[in-house]
């Protein structure tokens, strides 16, 4: 790397010999060299413009990996027929199309009154309601209570796999209560 000066034999002076740029133009490539060379940068003319872009490319990166807020389908709105979502936190979702806001609690009541007579797979059904109950339920915990006679087998679906009436699902899962876990402390203490 060039300092701007001269050696008194008129041959530039460089503060260290850098390995040509002899690689592939992908990132964990580029990072490694870059690695290797961290004073590069500093010395480079176009360095302040390397960092920029290297925090670009970091920006970019977290925005692409990074999740946005969770967020609840809360149903079409009643008054444009818009998907409306909102944050689980929130009792009151706002319609992006027209400006109309309801309450969440209610528009979650409506969709589990509309749901009741759909017959859906386990799988299906454990995706879809527990955000709408506000509790986690698995489909390992519908094959449970089907196979304790607690809730009763509909037609199958194309695969073969049985079928379960949600409102079933719904009046079941709301009188049964919540397991929670308990979990012991590795060391014996708990």
């Amino acid at each position: 790397m060039p300092t701007g000066e001269t050696a008194p034999d008129g041959s530039p002076l460089t503060v260290a010999e850098l390995e040509p740029l002899d690689l592939d133009d992908t990132v964990p490539e580029m990072a490694a060299w870059l690695r290797r060379h961290p004073s590069w940068v500093e010395y480079h003319p176009a360095g302040g413009e390397l960092v920029d872009e290297i925090g670009d490319a970091v920006e970019q990166v977290r925005r692409a990996v990074d999740l946005p807020p969770a967020r609840v389908y809360c149903g079409p709105c009643p008054d444009c027929s818009a998907d409306l979502y909102v944050r689980p936190d929130r009792a009151v979702v706002a319609c992006r199309d027209c400006g109309m806001r309801h309450d969440v609690e209610a528009r979650r009541e409506k969709l589990l009154d509309a749901a009741r007579d759909v017959e859906a797979t386990a799988a299906e059904i454990a995706r879809a309601l527990p955000k709408l109950l506000g509790r986690e339920l698995s489909a390992n915990t519908l094959r449970t209570w089907a196979r304790a006679g607690k809730l009763n087998k509909r037609e199958p679906d194309e695969h073969g796999r049985p079928r379960y009436r949600v409102g079933d699902v719904i009046d079941l899962a709301l009188v049964t209560p919540v397991r929670v876990r308990v979990t012991r402390d590795p060391v014996g203490c708990a």
